[in-house]
C-alpha cells in the first residue's frame, strides 16, 4: 500500500473515530438530560411559599400522598408534584384549549388551533377567573407557584421538550380554568354540530323523516325515573319514497361507508344503597370513557389535612386528581364518594343570521338591526412566521362557519359564558353528606355531568353539575333559530328547579350517557344526541338482578363485556345465510361456520363477533346513506352520523316496507346479503372465493395506549407506548373500549371501608419513561385485576420544607 493510500486509511479511521465519539458523547449528553428530568422521590427540598412542611410520600405504583397543615400548602405541594410528574400534559391541555398548540408544534397544528381559537378561551377563563372569591383564587395562585418550582427543580426540561425543540412556559393561574375549558372541548358539541347536521336535514327532507333518523328516544332507554321510551315510527310512502329519489345521489346501496360514530366521551357511574349491600355500606362504581394515553391522564393522589399536633384529620380525599388543577375530580372524602358520566344535554345553540342584504356586516335581532364586530387573534407559529386570524362576534357568540346557502351560523355555547368556570366545586373535599354534595355539584363551575355521590350513612343521589340554562319554549330546544328570534336562554336555572334525586325508591342509580329522566327534567336539560341507552340497560338490569352488593360485583359489571345488544343482529345474520343463500359461495359458508361459534361476549379472541360488529356498521351506514341522499343534494359533504341510529335502523329491517327500499336491489333480502358480500370484499374475501382467515374482534378493535409524542413520531412507540392488546369490550355495553379509547378509570368504592374499595387506570402514573412509576399498573387494568384504592405501604417519601 502506497504512503498516500495508508495517510487517506489513517485519515479516515480517524474520522470514523471522532464520529463514534461524537455520537457516543450524543447519547450520552441525551442520556444525562433524560435522567436530569426525572422526579425527585426522596429527601428534602425548600418551597418558597409554604406555611408549614409538607409530606410527599409514594407506594409501589407512584399513588402519591400529599399531607399539609392547610389547603394553600397542599395545594403548592400538588403544583410541585404534578408538574414534576406531568408538566407535558397540562402544558398539553391548557394549549389545545386555547388554540396555543403550533407555538409548541409549528404550522402542523394549526388546523386544530383554527377551529378552537374561535371561541377566544384564553380571554374568556381569565374573565372568569376574575370573578372568583380571594379564598378560592388563593388556591389557584398557590398551585401555580407549585407548579413553576416544581419545573424549576427538574434537572432538565421534560423530555418532550427536547424532542419537540422548545423550552416550557411558566404555568398561570388562568390555565387551570384552560385546563377545566378542554375538558368543555372534549364532553360537549361546542360548535353545535348536531344542529347544523339537523339543520341541512331540514332543509331537504319532510319533517317525519328527520323525526325519525334524529330520534328522541327509544326502547333501549333506561332512565332513573323508569320512564318507557318507544322507537321513532316510520315515514309514510306519502311522506317520503326511496323510489322517487334521483339515483345519482342514492348509489348502488352497498358502497357507503359504514355507520360507526367515534366514541362518545362518557362513562359509567352507579351507586348502590345501603340496605341493597351486603356490608350495609353504601357502594359507588365509576369508570370514566375517555381517549387513552400514556401517562393516564388522571394522577392518582390522597390529600391529607393535618392538624397542629401533626395528627391526620378525619377526611382524607382519596382518588383522582388531573393534572393542572389543585383538588380532587373524583373519589373519596371518607364520609362522601362521587363520580361522574357526561350529560349529553343540550349545552350549545345554533343561531342563524338574518344578515342586512344593503349591509353584510348588519344582523337582525329582535330588538333591531346590530354589527357583527370583526377581532383579530395572532397564533404564534414556532418555526415559520405567525398568523393572524379574524374572528366575526355577534351578541350570542362568534359566527363558526357558513350554511351552504351562505347564511352564517353564530354558535352560543354553555362554556362562553363566565358561570361555566365557577369554584363551588373545590367545596367537595369537606362535604359530610349526599345533600351537601349534591349542593356544592349545582353550583360547580364544570361541564355539565351526571353525578352521583353516596355517603357514609347510605344515602345516595344524583344531579346534573355546572350552569343549565333556562329557555323560552316558543321554538323546538333540538333546531336552530334565527337571529330575527333572538337566544331561546333567558338566564340560568335557579337551585330549586334544577333535577336532583336523592334515594329512589329501588334503591339503586345509574347512569351511562343515555337519557336519564323524562318529562319537565328532561326539557330542562335537553337533548344533545344522547347515547343510545343499550349500555345503561345493561348496567341497570344487572343492578337490579344484585340482591346484595359488594365491590367485587361492582366490578365484574364494569368488565361486563355480554353482546346482550349485538345478539338480535347476529340471528339475523345467521337466517339470512340460510342453504339458498350460501349455494355456491364459499366465502359465504364459512362466514355461516364461523357466526355459528357465536359466544355472545366482545371477545377479543371472537372472530364471530367482529363479523356480526362489521355487517351492523356497514348495513345502518348504506340505510343512512340511501335515506339522506336528498341532503346531499344540498351539501355533498354531508355524512349522517347519529349514535341511536339503531332506534330506527332495526324496525325498518323488521317492517322491511316496499317505500324504503333501495331501486337497485329487489328485496330487502337480496339488499342485505349483498351488504354482506361487501363486508366480505372490506376483509379480502370475495363472495365467490373461499376465506384465508376472517378477522377477530382484537384484531379489528385493539388497545392502542400511546405517548402524544409517538403518534407525531412514531418510533418513538418502541420505547414510550403500552404493548398493543386484544382487549375485551364494545360500545354498547358496560366493558366499553375501542383502540384509542376506553375507561381511563375504574373504581369501586365503600364509603367507610375505603381500605376495601377498588381501583384501576392504563397508562401509568408518571409521564416519564424512566421513572418505575412509567405504564405501572396497566396491565392490571388490561386484564381487569384489581388494586386498593388507598395508596399502599411509602417507597419514597420527600419533605417540601418552607424556604422563607
Amino acid at each position: 500500500m502506497s504512503q498516500r493510500r495508508r495517510r487517506w486509511s489513517r485519515g479516515l479511521a480517524t474520522l470514523a473515530g471522532m464520529a463514534l465519539l461524537l455520537c457516543a458523547g450524543l447519547a450520552g449528553w441525551a442520556w444525562y438530560e433524560l435522567r436530569a428530568s426525572l422526579p425527585q422521590l426522596d429527601g428534602e427540598y425548600a418551597l418558597s411559599g409554604l406555611q408549614a412542611p409538607v409530606g410527599i410520600s409514594r407506594d409501589a405504583l407512584g399513588v402519591v400522598t400529599v399531607e399539609a397543615r392547610n389547603r394553600a400548602d397542599q395545594a403548592r405541594a400538588l403544583g410541585w408534584v404534578h408538574a414534576q410528574e406531568r408538566f407535558f400534559q397540562m402544558d398539553l391541555l391548557r394549549r389545545s384549549a386555547a388554540g396555543e398548540l403550533s407555538a409548541l408544534f409549528g404550522s402542523a397544528a394549526l388546523p386544530a388551533d383554527r377551529r378552537v381559537r374561535v371561541h377566544q378561551m384564553r380571554s374568556r377563563v381569565a374573565t372568569a377567573l376574575g370573578s372568583w372569591d380571594d379564598e378560592a383564587r388563593a388556591l389557584l395562585d398557590a398551585y401555580a407557584q407549585g407548579v413553576n418550582a416544581g419545573l424549576a427543580a427538574l434537572g432538565s426540561v421534560p423530555f418532550e421538550y427536547r424532542l419537540a425543540r422548545s423550552r416550557p412556559e411558566p404555568w398561570r393561574a388562568e390555565d387551570s380554568l384552560l385546563v377545566i375549558a378542554a375538558m368543555y372541548f372534549t364532553l360537549q358539541d361546542n360548535n353545535a354540530e348536531r344542529k347544523q347536521r339537523r339543520t341541512l336535514m331540514q332543509q331537504a327532507l319532510p319533517a317525519p323523516v328527520v323525526a325519525w333518523l334524529m330520534p328522541s328516544g327509544s326502547h333501549w332507554d333506561a332512565p332513573i325515573t323508569d320512564a318507557r321510551f318507544a322507537d321513532p315510527a316510520l315515514p309514510s310512502a306519502q311522506d317520503f319514497d326511496l323510489r322517487t329519489l334521483d339515483a345519482h345521489w342514492l348509489g348502488d346501496g352497498v358502497s357507503a361507508p359504514p355507520h360507526a360514530p367515534p366514541p362518545m366521551g362518557g362513562s359509567n357511574n352507579w351507586a348502590v344503597a345501603a340496605a341493597h349491600t351486603r356490608d350495609g355500606h353504601a357502594l359507588l362504581a365509576n369508570d370514566m370513557h375517555l381517549g387513552l394515553q400514556v401517562p393516564a391522564l388522571w394522577f392518582r393522589s390522597t390529600l391529607v389535612l393535618l392538624d397542629d399536633a401533626g395528627q391526620r384529620l378525619p377526611m382524607e380525599a382519596s382518588g383522582v386528581t388531573l393534572p393542572g388543577l389543585p383538588f380532587l375530580v373524583v373519589g373519596s372524602n371518607t364520609q362522601v364518594a362521587w363520580g361522574f358520566t357526561n350529560s349529553y344535554g343540550d349545552w350549545s345553540e345554533l343561531i342563524l343570521l338574518d344578515i342586512d342584504a344593503e349591509q353584510p356586516g348588519r344582523y337582525r335581532t329582535p330588538e333591531g338591526w346590530a354589527e357583527l364586530v370583526e377581532v383579530e387573534e395572532l397564533l404564534a407559529v414556532r418555526g415559520g412566521p405567525d398568523e393572524t386570524m379574524r374572528i366575526r362576534l355577534s351578541s350570542w357568540g362568534p359566527v363558526i362557519g357558513e350554511l351552504p346557502d351562505g347564511t352564517p351560523m353564530v354558535v352560543r355555547w354553555i362554556a362562553h359564558e363566565p358561570g361555566a368556570f365557577e369554584p363551588g366545586y373545590v367545596d367537595l373535599a369537606s362535604v359530610a353528606s349526599v345533600s351537601e354534595a349534591l349542593d356544592v355539584a349545582a353550583r360547580s363551575g364544570i361541564p355539565a355531568q351526571n353525578f352521583v355521590a353516596v355517603d357514609a350513612q347510605g344515602n345516595i343521589g344524583w344531579t346534573v353539575t355546572g350552569p343549565m340554562p333556562l329557555r323560552r319554549d316558543d321554538h323546538p330546544a333540538e333546531d336552530a333559530r334565527r337571529s330575527s328570534q333572538g337566544s331561546s336562554w333567558q338566564g340560568w336555572l335557579p337551585a330549586e328547579r334544577r333535577p336532583r334525586i336523592e334515594n329512589p325508591e329501588q334503591g339503586r342509580i345509574w347512569t351511562a350517557n343515555s337519557r336519564v329522566v323524562d318529562g319537565e327534567w328532561l326539557a330542562l336539560i335537553g337533548d344533545g344526541g344522547y347515547d343510545l341507552g343499550a349500555r345503561t340497560r345493561q348496567i341497570r338490569d344487572r343492578l337490579l338482578a344484585l340482591e346484595t352488593a359488594s365491590a367485587q360485583d361492582m366490578l365484574a359489571v364494569q368488565l361486563d363485556d355480554e353482546a346482550i345488544f349485538l345478539s338480535r343482529w347476529h340471528a339475523r345474520m345467521l337466517a339470512l345465510l340460510d342453504d339458498d343463500a350460501i349455494a355456491g359461495s364459499p366465502a359465504r359458508t364459512q362466514l355461516r361456520d364461523a357466526l355459528a361459534q357465536w359466544e355472545g361476549r366482545a371477545a377479543g379472541d371472537s372472530v364471530a363477533y367482529a363479523l356480526v360488529v362489521a355487517w351492523r356498521q356497514r348495513m345502518i351506514g348504506v340505510l343512512a346513506d340511501a335515506l339522506s341522499a336528498p341532503v346531499r343534494a344540498v351539501d355533498d359533504a354531508f355524512v349522517y352520523v347519529e349514535p341511536a341510529a339503531e332506534a330506527w335502523a332495526w324496525p325498518l329491517l323488521e317492517q322491511a316496507p316496499a317505500h324504503l327500499l333501495h331501486p337497485a336491489h329487489a328485496s330487502w333480502r337480496d339488499w342485505q346479503l349483498a351488504v354482506i358480500d361487501r363486508v366480505l370484499e372490506q376483509i379480502g374475501t370475495p363472495a365467490d372465493t373461499a376465506a384465508t382467515a376472517f378477522p377477530s374482534w382484537g384484531e379489528l378493535n385493539p388497545s392502542r395506549v400511546q405517548h402524544p409524542m409517538s403518534q407525531a413520531v412514531p418510533w418513538l412507540g418502541r420505547w414510550l407506548d403500552m404493548p398493543e392488546q386484544a382487549l375485551s369490550g364494545d360500545a354498547h355495553m358496560p366493558r366499553v373500549h375501542a383502540p384509542r379509547f376506553g375507561a381511563s378509570q375504574r373504581m369501586v368504592i365503600s364509603v367507610g371501608r375505603e381500605a376495601d374499595s377498588l381501583f384501576h387506570f392504563p397508562g401509568g402514573q408518571s409521564g416519564h419513561p424512566l421513572s418505575p412509576f412509567y405504564g405501572a399498573g396497566h396491565d392490571d387494568w388490561a386484564q381487569g385485576r384489581t388494586n386498593p384504592l388507598l395508596a399502599g405501604e411509602p417507597k419514597h417519601r420527600l419533605v417540601l420544607a418552607p424556604a422563607d
